[in-house]
């Protein structure tokens, strides 16, 4: 899992000062920011991975769009905002909250954090979220251009974690993969969809 982090790392270098860096000027170009929360907690995403990922089990991906501004745009791990991340690393004392990270993290509870992560990984399309106008914007949003990028460093991350199924969590995620699957980049069977997190916070909260 370390390997995978330091790719995303060298990645996300290459959109400054590499073979990505048209990707930035682009997106500047449009207004458009990168979150960095990933770079900037780089150390803390580490010992996150060293500490829940330990075996070298099969799993299931549960796979979303990108980081929010709010949850994984600040902690760089996906799905987890700073208040569920203070839950399973107790050295973490910033309460930062998304709704969906939060209903997220309720299904960890319950379904046990050792074994949660033992038997999924989470990720997204994008291990890098997007801002604009002060609003997240997400990958599909994007230049067709940038998103064979980002779905070309999503494959590659397939290829290590090696996944028993994906799970898309939201339409568009189920598109990108099945778009994958056509082209014959994409190895690994895929789950049936499941609502959006923020959708299902948001039917915990009506009910």
């Amino acid at each position: 899992m370390i390997r995978i982090l330091e790719e995303k790392r060298v990645f996300y270098e290459q959109l400054f000062e590499g073979d990505y860096k048209w990707i930035k000027k682009e997106l500047s170009q449009h207004g458009i920011r990168i979150l960095d929360g990933f770079v900037s907690g780089y150390e803390l995403v580490k010992e996150f991975y060293q500490s829940v990922y330990t075996k070298s089990s099969a799993r299931l991906v549960l796979c979303g769009m990108n980081p929010g501004r709010f949850g994984a745009g600040k902690t760089g791990i996906p799905f987890l905002d700073f208040r569920s991340l203070s839950k399973i690393m107790p050295t973490v004392n910033k309460q930062d909250s998304e709704r969906s990270a939060g209903f997220v993290f309720d299904v960890i509870e319950r379904y046990g954090k050792e074994s949660f992560f033992d038997d999924v990984y989470l990720t997204n399309i994008s291990w890098f979220g997007f801002e604009k106008e002060g609003k997240n914007h997400n990958y599909y949003m994007l230049s067709a251009e940038i998103q064979e990028v980002l779905l070309a460093n999503f494959v590659e991350e397939m290829n290590r974690v090696k996944p028993i199924v994906i799970v898309p969590l939201s339409e568009k995620v189920e598109q990108s993969l099945k778009y994958l699957r056509q082209k014959g980049l994409l190895l690994y069977p895929i789950g049936s969809r499941l609502p959006h997190p923020v959708k299902c916070a948001e039917s915990s909260i009506e009910r």
